[in-house]
């Protein structure tokens, strides 16, 4: 019948109460490790998830600072504090593979002996994650449709026309195309990041930049070359070093032998002094002069571009009007010492100031104004409330909150509020607060 009890289980033999048998049987991963780090036991499980038989392996030791020369061993290594006594749990990619996925999630637990004596580990190992064939992940659609876009917002067209200009457009055409290391020199803001992000374009893999300069030693090489570093990365495209003289000479060399390898990503330099500059100096190795600079170009200021100031002004930020000649009378006569960074905070900060009216003279900085006598607009900001009226609006924020909480009855707001309800009806009055009266209880 439905409703009869299930048969009990037979009660277990004393053979199969040993440890060894329990672990054989068991579908979890489990390997012993005695005293001496010596691999002393894994089940069938354990060569299941690994891959390996466990009997030519009896007796391996395990490196004590993982420094193992087989990537299962510098794996399945317990932590150091395991051997004090510890329990752990650790993440670790599966040997061979950088990264991850699979990871091997793997848990050890001491046996502890008289004393502090440790007499070995018991580690479980579960297995997550599939791996996943290399150039089988594929963006999906909508953002391959926005990397497109984003490509679309660097282009060459912002060199400008002159044929001095056109010349450096095909140069760093052909550079992008061929991934040959170029060198841009420049003063700060000229755009020299924008100009490398143009050159990487919508080419396949990432585009980063690393600033060098302001960086500990340590930390530069850990995003460099440490563990998840940009040398790690396989989708990694284009790199753009901002100020490379100020790396160390030992990363410089690293650097070199990176980017001249078969797997290294395009190098792109930006520096405000020429390469045979920062190589004389002695702050740039030869390397950087003779192979990671295949093209040098020099990216004019704005001041020497300033015919060009209308057409940069639109790209900046479109107005439903042309900037008046006066304007640009005025922006062409000051020297721009920050470039294009500096113009297009002008320019924001002047469309805003007119509020929707054409730009005028008097809407530009007063740093500006200043040199040329313009009389300022009559923009003025709003004057900020004194403190008795920010008083007065949060006292009667926090009255109404509490009267809504307490229904209207006063008394209750009062105790809410921590006051006599004496005081919280002056208020009342003194803040014209209108209220219900307190209904009868």
């Amino acid at each position: 019948m439905a409703n009869e009890p299930p048969e009990p289980e037979p009660a277990p033999k004393p053979r199969d109460l040993e440890w060894r048998t329990l672990f054989r049987r068991s579908r979890s991963a489990i390997f012993v490790v005695n005293g001496r780090r010596q691999l002393r036991y894994a089940n069938p499980a354990w060569e299941a998830a690994t891959g390996v038989a466990f009997a030519p392996l009896r007796g391996t030791k395990f490196s004590e600072t993982r420094t193992s020369a087989s990537p299962l061993w510098a794996t399945l290594a317990p932590p150091r504090e395991v051997w004090r006594g510890e329990s752990a749990r650790v993440r670790r990619a599966a040997p061979g593979i950088e990264h991850g996925p699979p990871w091997w999630d793997l848990a050890f637990f001491p046996l502890r002996g008289r004393g502090e004596r440790i007499l070995g580990v018991v580690g479980l190992l579960d297995v997550v994650g599939e791996a996943r064939p290399r150039g089988a992940v594929k963006l999906p659609a909508i953002l391959e449709t926005l990397r497109h876009q984003r490509s679309q917002d660097f282009t060459f067209d912002l060199l400008g026309d002159s044929p001095a200009l056109q010349r450096l457009q095909s140069q760093l055409r052909w550079a992008a195309e061929h991934r040959a290391p170029t060198w841009l020199t420049g003063e700060a803001g000229t755009g020299k990041e924008t100009l490398a992000r143009t050159m990487h374009g919508a080419s396949h893999g990432h585009f980063s930049a690393l600033e060098c300069a302001g960086l500990q030693p340590y930390l530069l090489e850990g995003i460099l070359f440490g563990k998840g570093g940009l040398a790690t990365i396989r989708t990694l495209g284009t790199l753009y070093l901002k100020n490379p003289a100020r790396l160390p000479r030992d990363l410089q060399t690293r650097v070199a032998e990176w980017c001249t390898s078969a797997k290294g990503p395009h190098l792109i330099c930006g520096s405000p002094t020429a390469v045979a500059e920062s190589v004389a100096s002695g702050a740039l190795i030869s390397r950087f002069q003779m192979q990671l600079a295949t093209l040098e170009v020099r990216i004019p200021p704005l001041r020497e571009r300033l015919n060009e100031l209308p057409e940069f002004l639109g790209r900046i930020a479109p107005s439903p009007t042309a900037p008046a000649e006066d304007v640009l009378k005025v922006l062409r006569a000051y020297s721009w010492p920050g470039n294009f960074h500096e113009l297009a905070g002008v320019w924001h900060d002047a469309l805003r100031r007119a509020g929707g009216t054409a730009v005028q003279p008097a809407h530009l900085p007063r740093s500006i104004r200043e040199r040329f006598l313009i009389e300022s607009s009559a923009y003025t900001p709003r004057k900020a409330p004194g403190l008795d009226a920010i008083l007065e609006s949060v006292e009667r924020r926090m009255i109404l909150r509490a009267m809504a909480a307490t229904d209207g009855h006063i008394t209750a707001a009062a105790a809410k509020l921590g006051i006599f309800r004496t005081r919280l009806a002056r208020r009342l009055e003194a803040l014209k607060i209108a209220w219900p009266p307190e209904p009868p209880r």
